[in-house]
């Protein structure tokens, strides 16, 4: 009687790259939206999916910021989630899990912030009026508004 060795399952947690690949497929999100668009900046990548918007930190490492770990990224999330609900309580909705697409291994907690799609359009279009602003009072009023606004200068 020959015993076989139980199956060992590998337990390899996905890189941001299956990531990004994963979180772009409908599928992947509880409400199903039709489609889902990606845009990334140096330090997140942010998800369209229908009328609600997921935003991923990046494994990065810069001066100004480490989101190098799985740990650190979480704790930016849920402060990022902290300090912004309380003037967008409609916008910053929490910090979610990614839905278990990639793996079955539970310890995949790296998290994503849920945003409603509409709020975040509506906060580009704010900054844009608030440039523009700036803007005409420097060219047309010829007011020094704009340099006020402006950082100072740094001198050696």
């Amino acid at each position: 009687m020959t015993h076989s060795q139980p199956e060992i399952q590998s337990t390899v947690l996905p890189t941001f790259h299956d990531l990004l690949t994963a979180l772009a497929h409908p599928a992947c999100y509880p409400h199903h939206p039709v489609q889902v668009e990606v845009v990334q900046t140096h330090i997140s990548a942010v998800f369209l999916a229908g009328d609600e918007v997921y935003k991923l930190k990046k494994p990065v490492h810069f001066s100004f910021l480490d989101y190098s770990t799985l740990e650190s990224r979480r704790q930016y999330c849920e402060e990022e989630v902290r300090l912004n609900h309380r003037l967008a309580p409609t916008v910053y909705l929490g910090v979610v899990p990614i839905p278990d697409l990639l793996s079955k291994n539970k310890e995949v907690a790296d998290v994503i912030k849920a945003m409603h799609r509409w709020i975040n359009y509506t906060m580009a279009a704010v900054i844009v009026v608030h440039a523009a602003a700036a803007l005409k009072h420097h060219f047309i009023d010829r007011d020094d508004v704009l340099r006020r606004i402006l950082p100072a200068p740094r001198t050696p």
